[in-house]
């Protein structure tokens, strides 16, 4: 892994090694705490709003990708002159929204609810016949996770069946 997105909650902090905080979450945190954005919005100037905030958009993605561009070189593609890496959690929000409702209960620190994320995870991932067909899912079709690495990061114990 060479690098980790992810929302910009401390509880990150101690455990993620490489870690780049998302730009959409990132600029939500921003934008709430901008007097502009609540002038604008209490105005009902959504054009002028909408410009401001994608205006506050290109120039945070600019930033963030010189950074990215430095540290991580085999995220950027010459030929198209662009970055090619995440820069933001959109991607897996779906997944991370089932997690949460599967969960029931928020949780402040990753390794705490790690073990409680099993069951959702797996049964997210193995859902093959929602809809009455088979169909795989986006973890299935492009991840690298199975049952098996779940199980073993919570600590389950592997078992071998004797002949």
């Amino acid at each position: 892994m060479d690098y980790w997105i992810t929302d910009d909650h401390d509880s990150y902090n101690d455990i993620m090694p490489d870690r780049v905080k998302c730009l959409v979450h990132t600029l939500r945190t921003r934008a709430r705490r901008r007097e502009r954005v609540s002038e604008l919005h209490e105005a009902g100037e959504l054009d002028e709003l909408r410009e401001y905030l994608e205006e506050e958009y290109e120039t945070a993605y600019e930033e963030l990708v010189t950074t990215l561009r430095e540290d991580y070189l085999g995220f950027w593609d010459e030929e198209n002159d662009e970055f090619t890496g995440p820069v933001s959690t959109n991607a897996i929000e779906g997944g991370n929204w089932r997690l949460k409702y599967g969960l029931g209960v928020p949780y402040g620190r990753c390794r705490s609810a790690r073990a409680r994320t099993t069951l959702p995870a797996l049964h997210d991932s193995v859902s093959t016949f929602t809809n009455g067909s088979p169909a795989e899912s986006f973890e299935s079709v492009l991840g690298s996770a199975s049952a098996a690495d779940l199980r073993d990061s919570v600590g389950g114990v592997t078992r071998s069946v004797a002949a």
